[in-house]
């Protein structure tokens, strides 16, 4: 443990395994964004997604 560590890291490497996994493994909230954050971060599933197409479909094409 380094004097530079944050104290919340600090006290999970004394957790056990179970309270490690329990900690964990809660939801978190829903951060609440601006519109235009919002707004890019859709423009980047979108992108993803025609770009996931677009590959899918010249794996496809290319095997005929």
């Amino acid at each position: 443990m380094s004097p530079g560590t944050p104290a919340h890291e600090q006290l999970i490497e004394f957790l056990e395994r179970d309270q490690l996994v329990s900690d964990t493994s809660k939801p978190v909230a829903r951060l609440n964004l601006a519109p235009r954050a919002q707004a890019g971060l859709w423009a980047l599933r979108i992108f993803f997604l025609s770009l996931s197409v677009m590959v899918i479909w010249t794996f496809i094409a290319g095997l005929g």
